[in-house]
């Protein structure tokens, strides 16, 4: 009984904190702050630990069903990011297999003598249905690799800045995490095996994406201060960039292995997503 008072005291001062940092952020028209994540975070936290305190495990399974509900969306949608595990997604999916079909008589067994496991359990067979759908997802996108998923996702990125360049907020957010992704593609792009013959064009294609994200961040960075003519700099920069990234993108896919045939990839999505919902 102690245990639920002070989860839900915690709960009331975490929600009191998170509605300040809203507030803060609405007024800064800032609705990535770091404060707002925090609160919102601490929220999340204090929240699982009052459900866990008035009925243990619900939180756990909770959150597996809305990890589950993620990852089936990501069957449906194809422009959602891939994620490279390791380099045999044909094991991996055959692992998951296994270890699901593991998690299903644990989480049974469970359900069936009232366990306070079950929540565990459902999160770690959540963990395991995504994946099995990320490993399919993979196989069935066989050119994709580490280089061209990190190109999709900058060339996403800067089609949002594009789209929206008089933002200052979106711009440098858009910019950062370009950023971020283009340090990560350019070290992919070393990492390639030197028995890969087309590795030192990928490598050229990942530099110029870099040295065309410095010009973006110097716009970005004059228009922030309101230097004129920033605003027609960040355009013509963000463009050259696009263009490069999609010549990465181009550049990086692996052209030898075919693609899968459509009707076979419904059939393993299909199969997936019966797993997923069972």
């Amino acid at each position: 009984y102690n245990e639920i008072l002070e989860n839900s005291k915690q709960c009331s001062i975490h929600i009191i904190d998170l509605l300040h940092s809203a507030k803060q952020a609405a007024a800064s028209n800032n609705p990535n702050s770091p404060n707002l994540r925090t609160a919102s975070l601490g929220m999340n936290i204090s929240l699982n630990n009052l459900i866990d305190s008035v009925k243990p495990g619900q939180a756990n399974i909770s959150e597996a069903i809305e990890r589950i509900q993620n990852a089936i969306y990501t069957l449906d949608n194809p422009d959602e990011p891939l994620v490279v595990q390791g380099q045999q997604p044909l094991w991996e999916l055959s692992e998951a297999s296994k270890t699901l079909s593991n998690a299903s008589i644990s989480i049974l067994t469970a359900s069936r003598e009232q366990n306070n496991n079950l929540g565990k359990y459902s999160k770690d067979a959540s963990l395991t249905v995504l994946q099995m759908i990320n490993a399919s997802r993979l196989i069935t996108n066989p050119q994709e690799n580490n280089c061209s998923i990190l190109a999709k996702s900058i060339i996403e990125h800067s089609n949002n800045l594009l789209q929206n360049p008089t933002n200052k907020n979106n711009v440098v957010n858009a910019t950062k995490s370009m950023a971020s992704l283009t340090k990560e593609a350019i070290s992919a792009s070393k990492e390639i095996t030197d028995s890969n013959p087309n590795k030192a064009n990928i490598v050229l294609a990942a530099q110029h994406v870099g040295a065309c994200l410095g010009k973006v961040g110097k716009a970005t960075k004059a228009l922030v201060q309101g230097q004129p003519g920033a605003d027609k700099a960040l355009l013509q920069s963000a463009q050259l960039l696009n263009q490069k990234a999609n010549h990465f993108y181009k550049t990086s896919l692996d052209s030898k292995k075919k693609p899968v045939d459509i009707n076979e990839t419904m059939d393993l999505y299909n199969a997936c997503r019966n797993i997923a919902t069972a």
